[in-house]
């Protein structure tokens, strides 16, 4: 498991007692927050917005599974890698 799913699995946790919103938005911030720590804070805005639609795909998609995400995270962080070697 990533980082990412290790988040959206405790906060859905949560989510009977606040709500898919609040489900989507607090998973988000605080997988966000825990980017910062790189220090670039354009990263912190980034991940908070695809954790965003990953989270909201989990809880809105019928069959969208947590392993979906994983492999939506990989591939997300393929094309990262790929595009700083092709414009850097």
């Amino acid at each position: 498991m990533n980082k990412r799913n290790e988040w959206l699995g405790i906060i859905i946790g949560f989510m009977g007692v606040a709500g898919g919103l609040v489900t989507v938005v607090a998973s988000s911030v605080l997988f966000g927050v825990f980017h910062l720590l790189s220090g670039n804070i354009l990263q912190l805005v980034i991940t908070g917005l695809i954790g965003a639609l990953l989270c909201f795909l989990r809880l809105k998609l019928k069959h969208c599974s947590t392993l979906s995400l994983v492999i939506g995270h990989g591939i997300y962080d393929a094309l990262i890698t790929v595009w700083v070697y092709v414009f850097a």
